[in-house]
């Protein structure tokens, strides 16, 4: 009998993001988390949750990767 290998493939990303932001986002501010691709935290702060302060900090960040954290009763992300 042949035995079936239940392990995952491992994914290849072709082109991983220079950073990762970490963002847990609250109704006035948010906390984030910035790691370069090597997992090292770069920088922690807190900031405000206005798409004008979070232009103003991450637009000019090479390509980068977002993780989001959000509670059920955040108004993030925006209604469309």
């Amino acid at each position: 009998m042949k035995k079936v290998s239940r392990q995952m493939p491992k994914m290849e990303v072709a082109n991983k993001p220079e950073m990762t932001l970490g963002l847990d986002m609250g109704d006035r501010y948010s906390h984030f988390c910035l790691l370069n691709a090597d997992g090292d935290v770069v920088e922690e702060g807190r900031i405000q949750s206005t798409e004008a302060a979070l232009r103003r900090r991450f637009e000019n960040e090479p390509e980068i990767r977002i993780a989001l954290e959000c509670g059920t009763h955040s108004p993030w992300p925006p209604a469309s």
